[in-house]
């Protein structure tokens, strides 16, 4: 065996005469045989690792000396591994040999054989973590040490999140990279990157964050608007839940939290929301809230695409973000659509804005204090609220208790009477008003009675169509118009049935009202007669027909101001615009 070793080692010439050297040795001197053995198999496992350019990963010490482990996958071990100590006289009376020294820098290994004869093997470019796997709740902050084995002071050190997990800094005097891990459970991964610039050789390896349950946030306050019976069989409770500072002017400052519920409960005569477990869910059901969805923002310019392309010859949805000041990269980042509400505000120039997709809300109730668990979802994040206190109630139903009458005489055609009601809520006068143009028989002075069905020929005992003329309207945004439908009339005791069904195809809406009561008049005819067919006044509605005739510049205004509330980004009040 010994001299298989030996002729196996020859074929290195820069080592060829110390091993032949040793092999004589081995071959006289059997009480040094194994330690022997080992220096050669040693010189020629270095000599071969560095004629490859293979590297040394690591070097450990065992029970039976030290371990050299390298990039390729092979091995050795180096008996002891100490330092040579001279050894016990024997019969000739010589001094016995040093043992392998073994020395290391930054980049490398140096191998001292005591004869002079000395080999250097660069260690193996890597990082080194300093735990396999870094446990931390949900959307906790967290920090990953490492070690460059094999860097010198050229080396440049990048991490890059994988799936969900954020960066917030990396300290490479330090060796640490800070992370917040990703919002759901389960395990996420780091990708930390290590570039050598002296010779352009990179290191690369995945570090592990197992994300556990997120620890719950105690929210600050709690508000809710009643709406009553909004669908059958149950009542809306819209409700805000919210956590932050606020300024003078009652901005969200620094971090905040904003949550929004359409919670659908039981009906009953008492305005407080009913204790239970509430789920997400889509159907109006008692005890759910409504499933937040989400948009990108190229799904939302798709559908204001039209409108560009009218005034300004925008033809992509690529040219209309480059407009508005958006970069292509956003164009498919995901934010809240409708439905339940997470916004969540990191400082005063940056905020998160989701909507909340799964999970159940949890209400108890003892006398006026509410305690209340949320678990929730949004997109790939859970979460856990918790909220203790009471819950500030406004009445917020939607009950008709208003309506103008304007009698304008011959305005549209000839042979008719022109009447307009304005139907609204003098307590809720911004959450809704109904303007509804109809036409009468020629000489009305009272308002008639009647079915009138909508149509856009200005006949007799029709509405008018929608796009011209017949509005509903709520809270100085949405407006709806109706292309079909009816609106019916009825005089009774209290004054007047007055109910309208009616349907915007071009938003896909239904509105309907119903209202008995007085009614007020105005027949002043201060109003002058356009000609016959033409627009009946200047309100500034959102209907295909109103846009393009309103001024281009007022027309991006609105959008854009559309566009920024929607997306609610800093300066979020810490209250809803109600519905």
């Amino acid at each position: 065996m010994i001299c298989a070793v030996a002729a196996a080692v020859c074929s290195c010439d820069k080592y060829g005469d110390t091993i032949d050297e040793l092999n004589k040795k081995l071959d006289g001197v059997e009480a040094t045989q194994a330690e022997l053995l080992n220096k050669v198999e040693a010189m020629q496992a270095l000599a071969n690792a560095k004629a490859a350019e293979t590297t040394i990963s690591s070097i450990a010490t065992t029970a039976d000396g030290l371990k050299v482990c390298f990039s390729d996958g092979k091995q050795f071990i180096i008996a002891d591994g100490a330092n040579g100590k001279d050894g016990a006289k024997g019969n000739d009376g010589k001094d016995g040999e040093d043992k392998i020294k073994v020395t290391e820098d930054e980049t490398s290994f140096t191998f001292d054989f005591g004869n002079g004869d000395v080999i250097t093997v660069a260690k193996t470019f890597t990082i080194i973590f300093d735990e396999d796997a870094i446990e931390c709740p949900a959307g906790s902050t967290c920090v990953i040490k490492y070690e460059i084995s094999g860097g010198d002071e050229t080396v440049t050190v990048l991490a890059k999140p994988i799936d969900g997990c954020k960066i917030v800094s990396v300290d490479e005097e330090a060796c640490k990279i800070t992370v917040i891990a990703a919002g759901r459970q389960g395990e996420h991964f780091v990708s930390v990157r290590a570039i050598r610039n002296s010779d352009g050789k990179v290191a690369e390896k995945l570090a592990t964050i197992v994300a556990g349950p997120r620890a719950p946030i105690a929210l600050d306050g709690a508000m809710t608007g009643y709406y009553g019976e909004e669908w059958d069989g149950s009542d809306l409770y819209y409700t805000q839940f919210y956590k932050g500072e606020v300024d003078e002017n009652n901005y969200f400052v620094g971090e905040a939290y904003s949550l929004l519920f359409e919670f659908y409960a039981p009906i009953s005569d008492v305005m407080a929301l009913p204790a239970g477990m509430y789920e997400a869910g889509i159907d109006h059901a008692a005890f759910t809230f409504t499933q937040g969805t989400n948009i990108t923002l190229r799904e939302s310019l798709e559908e204001e695409l039209w409108i560009y392309q009218l005034f300004y010859g925008i033809s992509t949805v690529e040219e209309l973000a480059e407009m508005l000041g958006y970069s292509v990269d956003d164009l498919d980042v995901l934010s809240y659509g409708t439905g339940a509400e997470l916004y969540h505000q990191f400082d005063d120039e940056s905020a998160e804005d989701y909507g909340i997709t799964e999970g159940t809300v949890e209400i108890a109730l003892n006398g006026t204090k509410y305690t209340v668990t949320m678990n929730l979802v949004t997109i790939d994040d859970e979460w856990i609220f918790t909220y203790e206190g009471e819950i500030e109630h406004e009445d917020h139903r939607h009950i008709l208790n208003n309506v103008d009458v304007y009698n304008w005489g011959d305005y549209f055609s000839e042979d008719t009477t022109d009447w307009i009601l304005e139907i609204s809520d003098t307590n809720n006068p911004s959450d809704g008003t109904y303007i509804i143009e109809f036409l009468g028989e020629a000489g009305q002075t009272e308002l008639p009675e009647g079915v009138f069905e909508v149509s856009s020929d200005f006949a007799p005992n029709t509405v008018l169509a929608g796009e011209d003329y017949s509005y509903w309207y709520r809270s100085g945004i949405v407006w709806d118009a109706a292309d079909s439908g009816c609106l019916y009339i009825e005089k009774t005791e209290k004054g007047y049935l007055i109910q309208g069904e009616f349907e915007d195809e071009w938003y896909e809406e239904d509105w309907s009202f119903s209202y008995e009561g007085p009614v007020n008049y105005d027949i002043s005819g201060e109003f002058e007669t356009p000609r016959h067919g033409k627009s009946i006044h200047d309100i500034t509605v959102n209907t295909r027909e109103s846009i393009v005739k309103a001024e281009p510049d007022v027309m991006l205004q609105r959008i854009n101001a559309y566009k920024s509330k929607k997306a609610g980004m800093s300066g979020r009040i810490p209250w809803f615009n109600h519905k």
